[in-house]
């Protein structure tokens, strides 16, 4: 894959609009899929409320060491008391970010060129990509998936072991089901990359050992994360922060409550 420099840039950006412009196809494909994400962001305000999305925001480490409760922690940082529109303010703006990540892998390694871009549309616009991660927005499965592009963006460098372990380790603080979504797929970008791309050496192999065991021992002490907390404890301490109401009923499902004690 290769590297486009920054000094490009504009002019990359410049042909992509010249491309969309100057084929109707294209245009068209993409003014669908506008109009589809406006559709499904209307109908997640209206018809999903975001219940199990917003007590993720509520938990945090106030009580010890919990699985799920890293980016709860980080929004606590910037606001004591949290209301319900940050899972959208804080979704999108990954969403979107994730979408930039793309659109740069795209036409960094494909180019400009005017059947790229009709593949571009076809890809953006599948309901299995951006649209199922708009629908389900304020998940943390799109932080998966943002660092797994970065990690194909990202030069491959003395620092490129540790950048992917310390991007694992956030995914499974995040959530620790990452070990199991996009985990194996960074793995594989890591290993195609950093070896079979590059020229293999005993110390890359003994680094990229290394990286595997912390990055599955990090899953184990986040699978076996267990504040000893009494699970009214909890609820009172997510009802404290919450601007907004939230359905208590979805307490054993949407948080950390049933590895509560």
């Amino acid at each position: 894959m290769g590297d486009t420099p920054w000094g490009e840039r504009e002019t990359i950006v410049l042909e992509i609009s010249k491309t969309v412009r100057g084929n109707p196809a294209i245009s068209c494909m993409l003014a669908i899929d506008v109009v589809i994400a406006a559709i499904l962001i209307y109908f997640k305000f209206k018809a999903h409320p975001a219940n199990v999305e917003y007590m993720h925001l509520l938990v945090t480490y106030h009580f010890g060491f919990m699985k799920r409760a890293l980016v709860g922690t980080v929004v606590s940082f910037f606001a004591q008391k949290v209301p319900i529109y940050f899972v959208y303010v804080i979704g999108l703006t990954v969403w979107l970010l994730t979408l930039v990540l793309y659109v740069a892998l795209f036409f960094r390694s494909l180019g400009c060129h005017k059947d790229r871009a009709l593949l571009f549309a076809f890809i953006v616009g599948s309901p299995f990509f951006f649209k199922n991660f708009l629908f389900s927005v304020g998940y943390f499965d799109v932080y998966g998936c943002a660092f797994a592009i970065l990690a194909l963006l990202v030069p491959v460098n003395a620092a490129y072991p540790l950048i992917m372990t310390v991007g694992c380790a956030i995914l499974l603080l995040i959530h620790p089901l990452h070990q199991f979504i996009y985990i194996p797929t960074i793995g594989f970008i890591f290993i195609v990359r950093y070896y079979l791309l590059s020229q293999v050496t005993l110390f890359r192999i003994l680094l990229g050992a290394a990286a595997m065991t912390l990055t599955l021992a990090i899953f184990m002490v986040v699978l076996l994360a267990n504040a000893p907390v009494p699970p009214e404890t909890l609820f009172y301490y997510m009802a404290s922060r919450a601007l907004d109401p939230f359905e208590a009923g979805l307490l054993r499902i949407g948080t950390p409550m049933l590895e509560t004690k």
